[in-house]
Order: structure tokens, then C-alpha cells, then sequence
């Protein structure tokens, strides 16, 4: 497979995967909002920071607001990562891509991409065409998930996507886990905060049968080592290794930084985690995640892109 070509595959499924964890987690605040008549302190400038938005965002000197953010992360155009510009460059990527994706699939981002245009370019965007418009980006993950899980060829199409799924994923989690963390104690707010947690990683109903209350460190334990759950960090490595390891077959640099996690991880516990401090641990494997996008670059995609942007954007 061609550089260019497994470069455009690897980003059309982060920017998808990027526009799904903004939906998640502006859909998740937004009903939380709905739900708590108490205010909550610095709900909306928390997003920013797990997203790493916040310095573009206080650059346009606003303050954080549920209007600005959400304006600026679902809408803007000076905004790369917001979900409208993810779309736009998912699609930009699929495009050039036409003859080697999967009909259904170009099909599927370029309808949505219509629809969520009409949206982006209307005056008036009241919370509910905002719900609507997350809705939208959610199906559309949820449809594109479906059409590779039940007809995909295993080639590595489908492998170099799931690197750039699984690399996005991982990141995003646990940059979301390492804000909220300290808001899931606090004894008037933590309740809703945990449930909206789960509710971004799309867990709720399993979680809550499990475990029945939900306690904090039960909850980061779960999202970080459940090697059964598709949104845990440790799922996220594991697949990784998995779709490193059919692309390459041999030995490589990427599997190295990945065997090297794999063995972090195994003999890692939660009380360690929350000793050292969840934010060590955050920074820690996000420097790691950060090294496998760059071994992935150096090893497959061996041009240099006209500018990096924002949050490893290509753009």
C-alpha cells in the first residue's frame, strides 16, 4: 500500500474517531446541565482542558460559557478539532481515498457531512439542533462501525484505521479521565459526574449491573484495565499491538513501544495508579501514545505532511 494511502486511511479514522469523543463528551455535559439545577464549577472549561482546547479557546478571549464552548468546539472554523472541521477532514481524507474504502463508507461521511453543513451554516442553533447535530456525528461512528465490523475485508484498510481509531481513542480517554477525576470525590457533584463519565464512554448500563454504586476508583479502574471493554486503555493497547502485528508481521519499533506499555500495565495496580497520582500516570502513557503516532509516521507514512497541527492534526 502506498505511503499517501495508508496516511489518509490512519487520519480519516482518527478525525472520525476525534469527532465521536467531542460528540460523547459534549452530549454528555449537555445533559448533565439538564439533569443538575445546581450550577457545576467549571463544567464547560474542564472540556476544554480534557480536550486540550482550552489555550485556542481563551485566545479569543470568551469566557466559558455553555454557549462559547459548545460554539467553538462543534462549530468554529479558527477551531481544527472542532467537530464540524474533524468531519470536514474526515471526509477530505476519504475522498482521496474513494478507490481503496469501501463504497458505504465514503457514502456514509459525505451524507452526513451535507447534513451537518446545513446545520453549521444556519444563523440560529438552538440546544436542540445542537443535540441533533451530535446525534448525527454519534450515528454516523455507529453506522461506519457497523459497515467494517460486518464488511471489511481483514487487509490493511482495515488495519491501518484501527491504528488510527485505537491511537485516538486512547488518547482522548485519558485525557478526559485525568480532568474529572477529582470532580468524581466531591460529595455534592461526584454523582452526576460519574455518570456522566460513563455515559461518555458508553457504559452506564453495564457498569451500574456490575458494580451497582458507583465508586470512583472502581469506575478509573474499569476504564483503564478492563481488557474486555473497547473504550479501556488497555483494550485500546492490546488491539493496537494486534493490528501492528498483521500490517507488519516482524519486529518494529511501534510494537516495541507498545510491548513496552503492555508490560507497564501488567504489573500495574489501581492503588499504584492513585498513589503516584492519576495525572502522573495520564502524562505518563500519553507520552508513550504520543510515540507510537510518531513511530507509526516514521515507519509507514514517510513524507512530511505541509503542517502539524493542533492535538497531532495533520492539518
Amino acid at each position: 500500500m502506498l505511503s499517501r494511502v495508508a496516511y489518509s486511511i490512519y487520519w480519516m479514522s482518527r478525525y472520525l474517531e476525534r469527532s465521536d469523543n467531542y460528540a460523547r463528551i459534549l452530549k454528555a455535559n449537555l445533559n448533565l446541565t439538564i439533569q443538575t439545577a445546581r450550577k457545576i464549577d467549571n463544567q464547560w472549561q474542564s472540556i476544554l482542558t480534557a480536550t486540550a482546547d482550552d489555550e485556542a479557546f481563551l485566545a479569543q478571549g470568551q469566557d466559558a460559557s455553555l454557549e462559547n464552548v459548545l460554539q467553538f468546539m462543534v462549530f468554529s472554523d479558527e477551531n481544527p478539532n472542532a467537530i464540524f472541521s474533524t468531519i470536514t477532514s474526515a471526509r477530505n481524507n476519504a475522498r482521496k481515498i474513494r478507490e481503496t474504502i469501501l463504497p458505504e463508507i465514503w457514502e456514509s461521511i459525505n451524507q452526513s457531512y451535507l447534513s451537518l453543513k446545513k446545520i453549521h451554516q444556519s444563523e440560529h442553533k438552538s440546544i436542540e439542533t445542537i443535540q441533533s447535530f451530535l446525534n448525527e456525528v454519534l450515528n454516523l461512528n455507529i453506522k461506519i462501525a457497523g459497515i467494517l465490523a460486518t464488511t471489511q475485508l481483514r487487509d490493511e484498510t482495515y488495519y491501518f484505521g484501527m491504528l488510527g481509531l485505537l491511537v485516538e481513542r486512547a488518547d482522548k480517554s485519558l485525557r478526559f479521565l485525568d480532568v474529572e477525576y477529582f470532580k468524581m470525590e466531591d460529595e455534592t457533584e461526584g454523582y452526576q459526574i460519574n455518570h456522566a463519565i460513563l455515559e461518555f464512554f458508553a457504559v452506564t448500563h453495564f457498569f451500574v449491573k456490575q458494580n451497582q454504586t458507583l465508586n470512583p476508583s472502581k469506575i478509573i479502574s474499569f476504564l483503564i484495565f478492563e481488557e474486555k471493554f473497547p473504550r479501556s486503555f488497555t483494550y485500546c493497547i492490546n488491539n493496537l499491538s494486534d493490528s501492528i502485528k498483521q500490517i507488519s508481521g516482524i519486529e518494529n519499533t511501534v510494537i516495541k513501544i507498545i510491548e513496552s506499555i503492555q508490560a507497564h500495565l501488567s504489573q500495574l495496580t489501581m492503588n499504584e495508579v492513585l498513589d503516584n497520582g492519576l495525572n502522573h500516570f495520564v502524562d505518563q502513557f500519553q507520552i508513550k501514545n504520543n510515540e507510537i503516532d510518531q513511530a507509526l509516521f516514521d515507519l509507514y507514512f514517510a513524507f512530511k505532511p505541509i503542517n502539524q497541527g493542533l492535538n497531532g492534526s495533520e492539518q
